[in-house]
């Protein structure tokens, strides 16, 4: 029987979230910041998706054979890891070089609107598009008749 191993990366966004996974349109389970669920499923194609609130994930198809584990990443939306510390290291520079009198108020649009923008982007505007849902591998099982025989 195949199986999906579904991981969620740790992210700082969203850490107190668990992301619901959805197969073939059903409700299926939640994974909370890096954990990590197992789930069987039938031989063929399989939808997947995952959800955080009013925030998703677009939906794939697999198509899995006997004995295949697909290894599946959830994670928020691209470069969405960076946002965070960027702003954290930007506004203390920022009002520094201002206080000092080395730039303008100007400059913070340099400074702030181009990943302000980017991530209100995706909270706002591609809220379907929010997570991410990537498959990382797919294993194929050894049959029994496969199988090396031990060796003394």
């Amino acid at each position: 029987m195949p199986k999906i191993v579904f991981k969620r990366k740790k992210e700082w966004v969203n850490m107190s979230d668990m992301y619901t996974v959805f197969v073939n349109g059903k409700k299926r389970m939640k994974i909370p910041r890096g954990g990590k669920e197992i789930f069987k499923v039938k031989r063929g194609k399989h939808k997947l998706r995952a959800a955080m609130d009013n925030f998703g994930s677009p939906e794939i198809t697999v198509k899995l054979k006997r004995g295949d584990i697909l290894q599946v990443t959830l994670s928020g939306f691209r470069f969405q890891e960076y946002i965070l510390p960027y702003f954290g290291a930007a506004v203390p520079i920022f009002f520094i070089l201002r206080g000092s009198g080395y730039i303008s108020p100007w400059w913070a649009v340099l400074f702030f609107a181009p990943a302000g923008a980017y991530a209100a982007y995706y909270y706002f505007i591609k809220t379907d598009e929010y997570l991410r849902i990537e498959v990382a591998k797919k294993k194929k099982g050894k049959k029994k008749k496969d199988r090396e025989p031990k060796q003394d």
